[in-house]
């Protein structure tokens, strides 16, 4: 009897702390995902932080080691150390549009670059990824960053220039494969030209690519940078 009681006692404890370890995943995967626009490799480190911190403290939240009620105060409170957690990840792995910028240009970003935003996907295996970065940025300083890693500007941008603003999203597909629908409506909610310049570099040492699109008009310059 004693044994069978234990056991109903275990078992109450592990469902228990497996809910409260699902409550803290979930707050830790949404919040990750919506403050880094990450939906991968971040969000599953939030989440693996956010549910395990709160399974862990269960034993303290809950009144009773064998208590098999969810108490809606402990469920907040669990849900609440959840999003502590996955904030607390994402600011310190989370992508910072400085750091990215670096990754693309090799430098560090002027006082003329304004309006910087950066968001990530990943694009299946371990480290390979897609970076889209937004930015204005006069001629001068444009061609300042692209002259540090030697871009060079690509033969089918010239033929894409010269054709309507329909063709800028054939051209936006083919130079942001992850983020297209993002660079889309970037461009069209601020670019005021249908004929993008573009340029591109790739490493010769390591798998990196970065595509620019620069709009002369507007200073709109939207850059994917791809690695694996």
């Amino acid at each position: 009897m004693n044994d069978s009681a234990e056991h109903r006692r275990y078992l109450g404890t592990l469902q228990r702390r497996l809910f409260a370890f699902i409550c803290g995943a979930a707050a830790a995967a949404i919040v990750a995902h919506f403050v880094s626009s990450d939906w991968c490799l971040l969000a599953f480190l939030a989440a693996l932080c956010g549910g395990s911190t709160a399974a862990c403290l269960d034993g303290r939240l809950a009144k009773g080691a064998g208590a098999s009620r969810y108490r809606p105060a402990a469920f907040l409170i669990w849900t609440g150390i959840g999003v502590a957690a996955a904030v607390a990840t994402t600011l310190t792995l989370g992508l910072r549009p400085t750091r990215a910028f670096e990754w693309a240009f090799g430098v560090a970003p002027s006082e003329n670059v304004t309006r910087l935003q950066a968001m990530r996907r990943y694009a299946g295996g371990p480290g390979d990824m897609e970076i889209v970065l937004c930015f204005l940025a006069d001629r001068a300083t444009l061609d300042s960053l692209l002259a540090v890693r030697g871009f060079r500007g690509t033969a089918s941008a010239k033929a894409h220039s010269a054709r309507d603003h329909g063709d800028v999203a054939t051209l936006l597909r083919t130079f942001f494969p992850l983020t297209s629908d993002k660079a889309i409506r970037t461009w069209k909610n601020t670019a005021t030209s249908t004929a993008p310049e573009v340029f591109q570099w790739r490493s010769a040492q390591t798998c990196e690519q970065v595509n620019v699109v620069y709009d002369g008009d507007s200073g709109l310059t939207l850059v994917c940078y791809m690695f694996g």
